[in-house]
């Protein structure tokens, strides 16, 4: 799986932008030699991208059949929050997992 998520790195598959997430379930799947995933999860939270250009995209790739069904990792609970609340506003897709922030305590 890609890593879509943090800060644009002027180049690579790095950001959650829509152009990231698009490109990014694309490469995965070929990489992968398959025509969808089950679950695509996005990794950490990008704060140069809207939340709404985040989860449309990533509702768009559900709906295209690339994905059956989307998720989150290395994000914190009110981010996680605020990401279903704007699905949940626009009718679009919602994340059905999230991978916690791994803590040895």
């Amino acid at each position: 799986m890609q890593d879509l998520g943090g800060p644009r790195d002027g180049g690579g598959l790095r950001g959650v932008s829509r152009k990231h997430i698009l490109d990014g379930v694309d490469a995965s799947l070929r990489r992968l030699g398959l025509d969808y995933v089950d679950l695509f999860q996005i990794h950490r939270w990008d704060p140069e991208t809207p939340i709404e250009e985040t989860m449309e995209a990533l509702h768009d790739v559900v709906r295209s059949g690339k994905a059956r069904y989307i998720g989150a990792s290395s994000v914190y609970a009110w981010q996680f929050a605020k990401a279903v609340f704007t699905a949940d506003q626009y009718a679009w897709t919602r994340f059905v997992s999230m991978q916690n922030h791994y803590s040895i305590i």
